[in-house]
């Protein structure tokens, strides 16, 4: 049994003795296990006692021209900002319009959960990724495919969603400036350009890590 890139989403233990406890006997069942978070590896430790590697995402073990076969029939869109967020509200949708506005472009907003409709698809939604200049997102996968498509982009915090996974991607990509809270909403904010040379050198490398360390735990 291998753990692969599993995920608390926060930097605190969250569970009960009992809970830990019940946790701790299945996890030692496991063979191998990977988190995907930096925090979740001191959390494995001190809570589960099992050594955790913190590995990428499965998602972003591929890379744009992996993706695009999926969507290659499908037309380009016009340029635009892509919103995605996974808990919209007003104050997100204000900020995100501001920054339409300032940038002369259209929008395009999407949201998951109960929110999706009859035309919305995965396909769909990797091409709003493809076709954009700018994403806004609350999402740490909005996060995750901003940077596989090398699209500029700003987070929203969003403590309730993972903060920590997305602070933990980040940090990797040294992009923690692209975080943006609450109380900076109210006027519009770019952060400045990505060395997207430095960043896909170093998603490559991780990339080249992870699989090598999954590789490893099947062959076993």
């Amino acid at each position: 049994k291998i753990a692969y890139a599993a995920s608390f989403g926060v930097g605190k233990w969250e569970y009960t003795l009992v809970q830990t406890k019940i946790c701790r006997e299945l996890i030692s069942k496991f063979d191998a296990v990977s988190v995907r978070e930096s925090s979740a590896v001191h959390l494995c430790e001190r809570y589960l006692k099992i050594p955790a590697v913190h590995v990428l995402d499965p998602t972003l073990l591929l890379t744009d021209k992996d993706y695009n076969k999926l969507i290659e029939d499908i037309p380009v869109k016009e340029s635009k900002i892509f919103a995605y967020f996974l808990d919209s509200s007003k104050k997100k949708i204000a900020f995100a319009k501001m920054v339409a506005k300032y940038m002369g472009l259209q929008i395009e907003f999407k949201s998951a959960g109960s929110k999706l409709d009859n035309n919305d698809s995965i396909e769909n939604w990797l091409v709003n990724f493809r076709d954009s200049d700018y994403v806004i997102t609350d999402s740490f996968h909005g996060c995750a495919f901003s940077i596989i498509y090398n699209k500029p982009f700003s987070v929203i915090s969003n403590k309730s969603r993972g903060q920590d996974r997305m602070s933990s991607l980040l940090g990797l990509m040294d992009l923690t400036d692209r975080i943006l809270y609450d109380e900076v909403l109210n006027d519009v904010r770019i952060e400045g350009e990505i060395d997207w040379t430095r960043v896909n050198a170093k998603l490559n490398e991780l990339r080249t890590i992870s699989l090598e360390y999954l590789q490893t735990q099947l062959e076993k």
